[in-house]
């Protein structure tokens, strides 16, 4: 996939004092990494290798030491695998110019000595969305990203205007990191990100996305928005190296680099390539900054409620409380969804991958379980052992056990004995006077699940509990049924 960014340069030789502006030489500073620089007669090319992701959030920058005039821009598609959906903002000197969309051409007419070019939607992403008691989070789909691109951008100069050669401002060396943190994100597909977390009481809205390269630079944009004031608190640009070193608890990360931005509520306001140092501690899943930066997530964390409807095609969700077919004969849950939290989710994952090995997979009945849904249960059926009380509630109202059986590959369920929520002796683990096939069916699901940090109770051969599973709280809320 190439792009062509076409910036063409308004020199009027008719003045000695603009024709003069220029040298034979072309000085730029900060330019972003992955980016190669040819030099012509009448251009000069940035080529992006193929190492380079360009994703929602990610950016192209670069600064001149001297102000160039720029008239045109344009981010064009010349392959014939064109993506419909590319648009990106502009920001000139720091300041920002406007959004635009792929093949259009944005006139500029300034002398610039900064262009920022930010992609705020590049191919069919897909979005992951969880949530937990404070926030709403959202993340690209990074296992399932189309937009890998190589983007040649091209400023094109006056015909009667030759630079001899371009030269890049160094502004130090990068610091090569050698600590687990890095072989963390690697080995988690983790070294960009792009998320958006909003806070559900201050309904501030907080835009992210990095990328931290096994070379010891890094980049990161951010955005933060009140939906309530209609109004942006701050936007800034921070590039350059970073180290880190591992706690007792997490990393701690040291970055330096240069920051650009807007700051609402700071008397500068906009802030043009200066020099942070920044720190930051990395625990749960995310970055925790002192000052500057908000704290952002670089995945989902541990406690928050994801949907595996949206995490994994190979899992049947089937809930029979989102129906009147289970025994109130009530419809209690919106929709037919599982939610988890995100770290019984991963280990359920890990679960159902053992079984697709063995052409299986895992059907599911039930999940996270508000509270008030937990006091119809037990007002339906009061029996202690089978249904938990209104009470001390459940470990479903944790988002913290599964309720499910195994299938194979066509959605057959093994034969377990009886069915799911059959209230009766005959669900206990300890019920032996079944067949050997289906009391085999048990024990191949028991041991599958208890590999994967889950354990059984034994009322109930379908119910799991997550082993982390009381560290959570126990949730009130109705889950989100939108995609």
């Amino acid at each position: 996939m190439f792009f062509y960014l076409f910036i063409n340069l308004n020199c009027d030789n008719s003045s000695n004092q603009k024709a003069n502006y220029f040298t034979n030489n072309l000085t730029l500073n900060n330019l972003s990494k992955n980016y190669n620089i040819n030099i012509f007669n009448n251009k000069i090319e940035f080529i992006q290798n193929n190492q380079q992701i360009t994703f929602t959030g990610n950016y192209f920058s670069v600064e001149t030491i001297k102000k160039i005039p720029i008239k045109t821009i344009k981010i064009s598609d010349l392959t014939n695998n064109k993506i419909q959906f590319l648009s990106f903002k502009i920001y000139i000197n720091n300041k920002f110019l406007g959004k635009f969309k792929l093949n259009e051409l944005i006139k500029i007419n300034k002398n610039i000595s900064s262009l920022k070019i930010l992609f705020i939607k590049t191919g069919n992403e897909k979005t992951i969305k969880a949530w937990d008691e404070n926030f709403n989070y959202k993340f690209i789909d990074i296992n399932n990203l189309e937009s890998i691109k190589q983007l040649n951008i091209e400023l094109f100069f006056n015909n009667t205007q030759k630079y001899n050669q371009v030269s890049l401002f160094k502004t130090g060396k990068n610091k090569f990191s050698k600590s687990k943190f890095k072989r963390h994100i690697n080995a988690h597909n983790q070294n960009y990100r792009y998320n958006i977390n909003t806070n559900k009481k201050t309904n501030i809205v907080t835009e992210s996305s990095f990328i931290f390269n096994s070379d010891g630079s890094f980049k990161i944009y951010q955005l933060c928005a009140s939906k309530n004031e209609k109004k942006i608190k701050t936007e800034l640009f921070y590039e350059g190296n970073w180290i880190a070193k591992k706690l007792e608890k997490g990393f701690l990360l040291e970055m330096s680099g240069y920051i650009s931005g807007y700051f609402s509520e700071n008397n500068k306001k906009y802030i043009n390539s200066e020099f942070y140092n920044l720190k930051a501690t990395f625990i749960d899943n995310k970055l925790i900054f002192k000052n500057l930066l908000n704290n952002f997530n670089i995945d989902f964390p541990n406690s928050s409620l994801i949907s595996i409807n949206e995490l994994a095609q190979n899992i049947i969700v089937d809930m029979p409380y989102s129906t009147t077919k289970n025994f109130t004969g009530l419809k209690l849950y919106p929709c037919n969804k599982c939610y988890l939290r995100y770290k019984v989710a991963m280990d359920l994952l890990k679960a159902n991958n053992m079984f697709n090995k063995l052409n299986y997979k895992i059907k599911i009945f039930d999940c996270y379980r508000p509270f008030f849904v937990q006091a119809i249960m037990f007002k339906k059926f009061p029996i202690s052992g089978y249904v938990a009380d209104s009470i001390w509630g459940s470990i479903h109202n944790r988002a913290g056990a599964v309720d499910l059986t195994i299938t194979d590959n066509a959605g057959n369920e093994l034969n377990m004995g009886t069915k799911f929520d059959e209230l009766s002796y005959k669900s206990n683990h300890n019920y032996i006077y079944f067949s050997d096939t289906i009391l085999k069916n048990r024990r191949f699901l028991k041991k599958i699940m208890m590999e994967n940090n889950f354990v059984p109770i034994n009322g109930e051969w379908w119910h799991y509990n997550h082993i982390n599973a009381r560290e959570y709280s126990k949730l009130n809320d109705n889950f989100p049924c939108q995609n």
